[in-house]
């Protein structure tokens, strides 16, 4: 055994040497994959406070660095099966005198890591969709919605975006309930729900 080993010590040692590349190429990768996994930014679409219309929608900044707030998106279904996204970033519903800073009339602004921003209630926002829309009884006719928060990262030009969609419920009484159809909000890093997300802020510029 010992005379083998001796004899094949080169190819030994080249296999050993390959071996610990390969382990260290491994370990790299992981390191790698987790430490862009930590960076990525993530967006979390909530809602709190009450279990009707005035429940409030609420946007979080998961990640760990600072984000800014661009734009969010409302696209309301309607009992027609007709589907109108409108912009609902600024809060329209309130006036000049109802604030002590104009800046607290829009939802832009940055967002530290595990900081959030009340965008309104359901019931706001359907109304801001209404008045960018034209539509009318929005309340009595919407049947789904979803949102869509859009922000720019702290390290990259690039813009980040997740969306939540939720089923509108209508009691007895009347009252609107939204009940989401996910856990989690989907982060849209790729493909054509993305894209989508970038055509609607290019055309917000227009």
């Amino acid at each position: 055994m010992l005379g083998w080993i001796a004899g094949n010590s080169d190819v030994l040692r080249l296999a050993v040497s390959l071996l610990t590349v390969a382990v260290w190429v491994a370990y790299l990768q992981v390191f790698l994959m987790s430490y862009l996994r930590q960076r990525t930014p993530v967006i979390l679409i909530s809602t709190g406070a009450s279990s009707d219309e005035q429940a409030r929608c609420i946007v979080s900044n998961m990640s760990s660095e600072p984000i800014y707030l661009i734009d969010v998106l409302a696209e309301v279904t309607l009992d027609d099966g007709a589907r109108q996204s409108a912009q609902v970033t600024e809060r329209d519903e309130l006036d000049f005198g109802d604030v002590a800073r104009p800046i607290e009339r829009t939802n832009q602004g940055p967002l530290a890591s595990g900081d959030f921003v009340d965008i309104g209630s359901f019931s706001e926002v359907l109304h801001r969709v209404e008045k960018r829309s034209g539509l009318e009884d929005v309340m009595a006719r919407v049947t789904g919605m979803t949102l869509t928060a859009a922000a720019a990262s702290g390290r990259a030009s690039k813009i980040v975006a997740a969306c939540r969609s939720y089923s509108a419920r209508r009691a007895e009484d009347g009252r609107l309930s939204f009940a989401p159809h996910r856990l989690m909000a989907r982060q849209l890093r790729h493909g054509r729900r993305r894209r989508r997300v970038l055509r609607q802020l290019r055309g917000e510029l227009r």
